[in-house]
């Protein structure tokens, strides 16, 4: 049994069960600092303790702006 906890790498599950979708969701924020122009997002996850990592194929599903 996979059990979501606070950092982990999904925050919401979506089901549509007349399709038999799930969609992991992870909610990141944007940071934006006006010197350097446009607002960003970071695209790395946390992997043990004080180490990122670049997300892999299949942990998220979509971005939203």
């Amino acid at each position: 049994m996979n059990t979501i906890f606070d950092g982990d790498k999904i925050d919401f599950m979506v089901g549509v069960p007349s399709a038999g979708n799930i969609f992991k969701i992870q909610v990141k924020y944007l940071s934006h600092r006006p010197q350097y122009g446009l607002p960003s997002i970071s695209l790395t996850c946390t992997e043990g303790r004080g180490k990122r990592r670049r997300y892999q194929k299949g942990e998220f599903d979509f971005i939203l702006n």
